[in-house]
């Protein structure tokens, strides 16, 4: 019986230890697809910025506007 109860605890600590390592891993992933959004509405903002400047008619401006919006809306959700 003993023996028993310690193959059950040795079994559990290992789906313990894996289940707290696939968790880590699962919110690395959730992190690093964070940073690849933020990095990525970043980029885009200051292409678009840039293209504001350049041009720097009224249009540019306000498409500029419109495409951080867009880019925080599909951030948000």
């Amino acid at each position: 019986e003993l023996k028993l109860l310690l193959t059950q605890i040795t079994e559990t600590s290992v789906v313990n230890r894996f289940s707290k390592f696939f968790g880590e891993l699962r919110l690395a992933m959730y992190r690093c697809i964070l940073l690849a959004q933020i990095g990525y509405t970043l980029v885009w903002g200051i292409i678009v910025h840039v293209a504001a400047v350049i041009f720097v008619d009224e249009p540019s401006v306000n498409m500029y506007h419109v495409c951080i919006n867009e880019i925080q809306l599909y951030i948000l959700g």
